[in-house]
């Protein structure tokens, strides 16, 4: 009876975390919808407001195998980013990225029941994020030239494609993250712009290091314990292009 119980109460858990995890996936697409609707709407007088390039950079875990080192077996990342300005201050992006994660088990950082001592993973994943972003200084003012570089503040949600071991062999699947960070930006003339940026994922998973105990089923959605899912970092570099100049109304008796 013990056991049944136990069994039926993690049953109630695995099911509460995922309602919890469609809601959130549901609020992504939203997000993800909104933010091209916005783009549609927008780009036929976006004038300089709209910008895209791509952007480099190395990918890392935290997690079971690796708990608070940074860049620790690093990867590759790669991709590439739309940026809409509403103003000097405020901005939303979207963000496709290809990147690895890797990490292997070393019992001197501490043990981890039922996992062999050379346990390792690596794997590839995609990262689709939707992120707003706020400038902490003023930042390509239409009317003040100086304002060049600023460092910002950067939050939203995304999700992550990765193949998940089952019974069934691999399957890929998409789960929620929520994607936070800081940067810099600079402007290097009217039409080019450079920046840098160190994020973090919060996943809604505890299995990207894959199944390390066998029969393990709890390892997927993770516990009630928020703090045993899984995170990875993306520390990248970019540039981005403004496509159509910046066309604004007169001012003094000229126009800029």
């Amino acid at each position: 009876m013990a056991i049944e119980k136990k069994i039926e109460v993690q049953g109630l858990k695995d099911s509460g975390n995922k309602n919890i995890i469609q809601r959130l996936r549901f609020l992504f697409y939203v997000s993800l919808l909104l933010f091209f609707l916005v783009l549609s709407e927008k780009t036929g007088n976006a004038q300089d407001r709209l910008e895209a390039g791509p952007l480099v950079g190395a990918s890392y875990y935290f997690g079971d195998l690796n708990p608070s080192t940074p860049f620790v077996d690093n990867h590759l990342a790669i991709g590439g980013l739309v940026r809409y300005v509403f103003n000097d201050r405020l901005a939303v992006r979207g963000t496709a990225i290809y990147a690895g994660l890797s990490g292997s088990y070393n019992s001197a950082n501490g043990i981890l029941p039922g996992v062999p001592e050379r346990y390792s993973f690596n794997r590839s994943i995609g990262d689709i994020a939707v992120m707003g972003e706020i400038n902490m200084f003023s930042y390509d003012h239409k009317y003040i030239p100086t304002t060049v570089f600023s460092p910002y503040l950067t939050f939203g949600v995304g999700t992550l494609l990765y193949k998940r071991a089952e019974e069934q062999g691999h399957k890929s699947v998409f789960v929620l993250s929520l994607p936070f960070g800081a940067g810099v930006k600079y402007k290097m003339n009217k039409w080019v712009k450079i920046g840098a940026e160190w994020s973090f994922r919060k996943l809604f998973a505890d299995d990207i290091e894959g199944n390390m105990v066998p029969d393990d089923v709890s390892a997927i959605y993770g516990n009630a314990k928020t703090h045993n899912n899984d995170w990875y970092s993306i520390v990248n570099v970019y540039v981005t292009f403004s496509f159509i100049k910046r066309s604004s109304k007169c001012i003094g008796g000229y126009k800029e």
